[in-house]
């Protein structure tokens, strides 16, 4: 008799996975479309309504995505993107099965390039959200304008927002505003409520430990600011804390030093020109902010006053480039670093010590001056070692 024949052992294997590595598979080719699908027929009509289930919270489906460790002839695009032929010998890539419209719809109109046809019906691909009628078009009325959000930005407003998470003393402070945003604008009387409430719940380490109890709190005190049923927080009746004696950016009060100084002026680079804060925090290291005495003895070197916004230039760090401003540059520099006379003196007699002593003096009035622009309660006692707080 025969050998038996070889039969497939399948198995289904339920799994989790952000969009982003979906998308990210695509463009590297991995994850295709197989030829035995049909290709992509869906209506701009059928596209707004994915999107619109999206905002509503909608169930969307599951994909149905096939590993079948051999080579299958695949469709040449996905959605917009042209996929390269893999190699004659891959057998990595993964196939979609199921969900192929979703799949491509969510990736095509959040990844296509270049300036959008002028002909509506050549749009397939480019859509976007009209944030005063809160709907989805391919053909905003009276043209593209400020209230219409590209799609295709979607991606980069996330990671913008996830620099500001970053930035922010707690993640749970965008999550609080967006409650108040999602529904209105804030009238310039509100705007800077939440101005104050945003420093105060920072300075005063509002969110440090906070429960599941006290996080409703705030969000139903948030509810109600928006409807208009209180007109302040129970935040704003905090005490700041004192300034901070190590630096941390995993420290609540240290990030909001760092937006202090933010507000107080824009930091600049040599010859006067803007830094890009976005691009300076990529993530939450620590070396984003360099020190100015990297060599300098503990506590100076762990000092907040001994860190800057001011990125490494090839391979001059932030004093060698402090020391080199020219002349007609330096003043306006300087301030923009929160740096005075005393402290610039002793940055020039290489004296780190006495440079941290005269810049946190600075630092705290600078903050003071902030706290009581916004009417906030100043710390008892000037400095403090600030607790690890900032992803509370």
């Amino acid at each position: 008799m025969g050998a038996e024949p070889t039969v497939p052992t399948f198995s289904v294997k339920p799994e989790v996975a952000a969009l982003e590595e979906l998308f990210e598979e695509i463009k590297l080719g991995r994850l295709r479309s197989p030829r035995f699908q049909r290709a992509f027929v869906w209506k701009p009509e059928d596209m707004r309504r994915l999107f619109e289930s999206v905002v509503k919270g909608y169930p969307i489906g599951s994909l149905l995505i096939w590993e079948p460790g051999v080579r299958y002839e695949c469709l040449s695009r996905f959605g917009p993107f042209a996929q390269n032929d893999p190699a004659p010998d891959a057998t990595d890539l993964a196939y979609v099965l199921d969900g192929q419209h979703r799949l491509a719809t969510l990736f095509g109109v959040t990844h296509v390039e270049g300036p959008p046809p002028l002909e509506v019906a050549s749009r397939h691909w480019w859509m976007w959200f009209d944030l005063e009628t809160e709907e989805f078009t391919h053909s905003p009325r009276g043209g593209v304008g400020p209230a219409h959000l590209p799609l295709r930005e979607l991606l980069g407003t996330t990671q913008f927002l996830r620099f500001c998470v970053r930035l922010l003393p707690y993640a749970l402070q965008i999550v609080l505003l967006a409650q108040f945003f999602c529904d209105r604008r804030p009238t310039s009387a509100e705007a800077l409520v939440l101005r104050r409430w945003l420093f105060a719940t920072s300075f005063s380490g509002w969110f440090a430990g906070g429960n599941t109890t006290q996080i409703n709190g705030d969000l139903v005190e948030m509810d109600r600011f928006k409807r208009r049923e209180v007109q302040t927080f129970a935040a704003l009746r905090e005490r700041a804390k004192p300034f901070p004696e190590r630096f941390d950016l995993k420290s609540a009060r240290v990030r909001v030093f760092l937006l202090a100084t933010l507000v107080r002026s824009g930091p600049l680079r040599r010859l006067g020109n803007p830094i890009d804060i976005v691009s300076l925090f990529p993530n939450d290291d620590v070396a984003s902010v360099p020190k100015v005495f990297p060599r300098a003895a503990p506590p100076i070197v762990n000092a907040p006053a001994n860190r800057i916004l001011l990125p490494t230039l090839g391979s001059r760090g932030a004093r060698r480039q402090l020391l080199d401003l020219p002349d007609e540059e330096r003043a306006v520099v300087l301030r923009s670093h929160c740096i005075d006379d005393a402290a610039w003196e002793a940055l020039q007699d290489d004296d780190a010590a006495r440079f941290v002593k005269w810049r946190t003096a600075y630092l705290i009035d600078v903050e003071r001056e902030l706290m009581s622009e916004l009417d906030l309660q100043p710390p008892e006692r000037e400095t403090e070692d600030a607790p690890l707080d900032a992803d509370a």
